[in-house]
C-alpha cells in the first residue's frame, strides 16, 4: 500500500506523520480505498520536498 510506503519514508527522514490507523479513508463504489497521510503541520513543506524528490507527486495535497 502507498500510504504505508510514504508514511515509512517520511519516518527514516525524521518527520513524524500520524499512524496509518488514525487517517481518514475513502472508497468510491467499492473501488481502492484511498488514504491520507497526515503530516504535523510544521513539518509539511519539508515532506513535501522528500516525497517530490521520490516520485510521490500524484495525490499531493494540503488541507486548507
Amino acid at each position: 500500500m502507498d500510504a504505508e510506503i510514504v508514511i515509512s519514508m517520511l519516518r527514516i527522514h525524521g518527520l513524524n506523520p500520524a499512524n496509518l490507523e488514525w487517517s481518514p479513508h475513502i472508497s468510491l463504489a467499492g473501488g481502492d480505498l484511498c488514504y491520507y497521510v497526515n503530516i504535523p503541520p510544521e513539518e509539511v513543506e519539508r515532506a513535501a520536498v522528500i516525497l517530490k524528490s521520490k516520485g510521490f507527486v500524484q495525490g499531493l495535497m494540503q488541507a486548507r
